[in-house]
């Protein structure tokens, strides 16, 4: 490797030639694994004996018998509390009204009875999750065919294996369930309710040792292994030492084929010198689909004398497979690190800020196509580099702690001395409507700008079709004039470009220019229009980000967080002027019995009628903040304590007039603690909050639906 001129060079000579690099580890692969072990197979299937494989057929068949028979035993039970609690009319009620709390105790009951059972869901005729005991409502999920069964005329309850999906578990417990693959083997018990649903329990297979354990039990041959398959692994085993098929083993082609088509298989495989038995059956979902098999196994000590007389054989074999395979494995190396070296340390150069950085690699395989998609990525970024640099001083200005006006009137600014305009406009759609608002103006009165229409007019037909038009030779008959101090002047040349940010229209951008801009540069400054529709949306986002970040999402009146801002500002403006500000606290009075008797959904409707009263009852100077859950706070500048404890009751006696929700029969009332500046026992904000709490303790201590000072 040489780097003369920035040339980084791999050259192979003439007599090489091309193998991709995929082959060559296929063919390492292959001779690492598949002479040995053809070799293997080849002389001991040729030496075994029929009698032997005939007798252990026998055997594992009669095992696998009681196998299927423990399989089916957990769960035999949960089908049958399932089918008594879906016969229940409570049940059916729950259902019918989708009461997620009567579901989750039915559920919670027959949980803890089967602590085996990993999921428990109620769902609709429409297939909706109504109850469960963790997670979201309204989901669906795929339980598979058993549910459309059971739901369907026949109304059968049933327990069926599936592959269930990943999320399916997650949206219960997502770290318990955290490592589960993307599809799962699960028991799946499914008992209708009365056309109004179905309750669901669901047993996680992967890894499950109880089951296996089970299972094991009822084998009645020593050294006879049970485990379930899913795919082409392992995913539940009994955990005994010695086991031929470890969670998450593969266990071969052949017999995932078996399973997968739903057939039986009755193998052997040999393992060193021991031989072990395989005998497998598919486990069929509610579609009589193959999504998994129960796999006994059982250890040949018969067999392993006559391994150990073909082991000589097999040794060289697989010493014959190491050796070849290690040559081919060396090649894959050499030919893999040296070109990948050299496009890495191009890219470290490139990246580092040598630009004229350049590879030649000759190696007639992928590499060689690498380090010329390379060389030509750095060619383009050069030269991308190159026409954009004067333009991108405009990211520069995108600070989005500046006013919406103020980034316009910059953003316009710093357009208009990029590509040399006289004038400029930025106009953008008002919301909601068709019309194009001009916002920011440069060598322009922005107050004698009219409202366009989309479609009407060069303007308007420009944002209609959202293409870029330039008009040369302009007469100003829509009166658009540079404003020069000492007079006025017509622009030459003007040019509209649509602001599209991701197929939205956000507005228009007009240049105009004394003299006509060069054709050839036209679409560098329609690159401009798009970094400005950037700042515009990226502008838009903001915004609407820190509304959300200030405002409380359940009653839309500003958070603590915004409502401490803004009494650090009032409180700051009081001592330094000597006006009056006063401060509320109010508290909705018994608010945890309303959510504990009529549900958190009737809390948030107190919470939003109680803040909507209370917007009704003060000034729009005023600001309303929810503090705490049940606590609301009240800033009122320029207001004495006397007229605070006005404005306190007027909102007190306006909510005892409300209806809220459907409490038709519960009164909804409020405590309120007062407390005004200046005072002297009120410092700083935080002696103001203090002193708020105290009087609203005092109003609560006197009975509540009260109004209280701290004095």
């Amino acid at each position: 490797m040489s780097n003369d001129t920035n040339v980084f060079r791999v050259i192979w000579g003439p007599q090489r030639f091309y193998l991709s690099l995929g082959w060559k580890t296929l063919i390492a692969f292959a001779l690492v694994v598949f002479l040995p072990m053809g070799g293997l197979l080849f002389i001991t299937e040729q030496t075994m004996r029929d009698a032997l494989e005939t007798e252990t057929a026998h055997t594992l068949e009669a095992n696998l018998r009681g196998a299927w028979a423990a399989y089916q035993r957990p769960l035999e039970d949960v089908r049958i509390a399932l089918v008594q609690a879906s016969s229940n009319e409570q049940t059916s009620a729950a259902l019918a009204q989708h009461d997620a709390t009567a579901l989750f105790r039915i559920l919670a009951r027959q949980a803890r009875r089967f602590s085996y059972v990993d999921l428990w869901f109620a769902v609709d005729k429409n297939e909706t999750v109504r109850g469960r005991m963790l997670g979201a409502l309204g989901n669906h999920f795929n339980f598979g065919a058993g549910l459309g069964r059971a739901l369907g005329t026949l109304r059968e309850n049933l327990i069926t294996t599936e592959l269930l999906a990943r999320e399916l578990f997650t949206s219960e417990d997502p770290e318990r369930f955290a490592e589960l693959p993307p599809l799962v083997l699960a028991q799946v018990i499914v008992a209708p309710v009365k056309e109004q649903g179905a309750l669901i329990g669901v047993m996680l297979l992967d890894d499950n040792q109880l089951l296996l354990q089970q299972i094991q039990n009822q084998l009645t041959i020593e050294n006879t292994y049970a485990a379930l398959i899913q795919d082409d692994r392992v995913v539940a085993t009994a955990g005994l030492p010695g086991e031929p098929f470890p969670v998450g083993a593969e266990i071969g082609n052949a017999l995932d084929r078996a399973i997968e088509s739903g057939q039986v298989y009755n193998d052997s495989r040999e393992e060193g010198r021991r031989r072990t038995m395989v005998l497998a059956e598919p486990i069929l979902n509610g579609d009589y689909r193959s999504v998994g098999g129960l796999v006994l196994t059982v250890n040949d000590e018969k067999i392993i004398n006559h391994l150990a007389r073909n082991s000589r054989q097999v040794y060289i074999f697989i010493a014959l497979g190491i050796t070849m395979s290690l040559a081919i494995a060396f090649l894959a190396y050499r030919d893999t690190v040296r070109p990948l070296s050299a496009i890495v340390a191009a890219q470290n150069a490139f990246a580092e800020g040598d630009h004229d950085v350049r590879t030649e690699i000759v190696t007639r395989d992928e590499f060689e196509s690498l380090g010329s998609g390379f060389n030509r990525m750095a060619e383009a970024v050069v030269a991308h580099d190159r026409r954009l640099a004067q333009y991108t001083a405009l990211s520069s200005l995108v600070n989005l702690s500046m006013s919406p006006q103020e980034l316009l009137q910059g953003t316009l600014g710093k357009v208009a001395d990029i590509s040399r305009a006289s004038l400029g406009v930025i106009y953008l759609i008002e919301e909601g409507s068709n019309r194009l608002t001009p916002k920011a103006a440069h060598a322009l009165d922005l107050e004698e700008l009219e409202t366009l229409k989309i479609g009407e007019g060069v303007p308007g037909q420009v944002a209609l079709e959202r293409e870029t038009r330039v008009i040369d030779d302009f007469d100003g008959s829509n009166g658009l004039v540079l404003h020069l101090g000492v007079g006025n002047i017509t622009p030459r040349q003007l040019a509209y470009f649509p602001l599209v940010y991701r197929g939205e229209l956000l507005g228009l951008l007009l240049l105009g220019f004394a003299q006509p801009y060069p054709a050839e540069e036209l679409v560098l400054l329609e690159h401009l229009s798009r970094q400005v529709a950037i700042i515009l949306n990226d502008t838009s986002a903001q915004h609407k980000i820190d509304d959300l970040l200030n405002h409380d999402p359940i009653t839309g009146v500003a958070n603590r967080t915004y409502f401490t801002t803004e009494l650090d500002r009032h409180f700051n403006e009081a001592q330094r002027y000597g006006t009056d500000l006063s401060l509320l606290m109010v508290d909705i009075d018994h608010f945890r019995q309303f959510a504990d008797r009529f549900g958190y959904h009737m809390a948030d409707v107190v919470l939003t009628t109680v803040s909507g009263v209370l917007q009704k009852s003060v000034r729009k100077s005023d600001i309303l903040a929810r503090f705490s859950e049940n606590k609301f706070a009240l800033i009122l500048p320029h207001t004495d304590l006397e007229q605070g404890l006005i404005t306190a009751e007027k909102v007190r006696k306006n909510l005892i007039g409300t209806s809220v929700g459907q409490l038709d029969r519960e009164r909804v009332t409020i405590s309120i603690g007062a407390v005004a500046y200046p005072d002297p026992a009120v410092q700083s904000p935080v002696e103001m909050v203090r002193r708020a709490d105290q009087a609203l303790i005092k109003a609560k201590q006197g009975g509540r639906n009260r109004v209280e000072t701290a004095a």
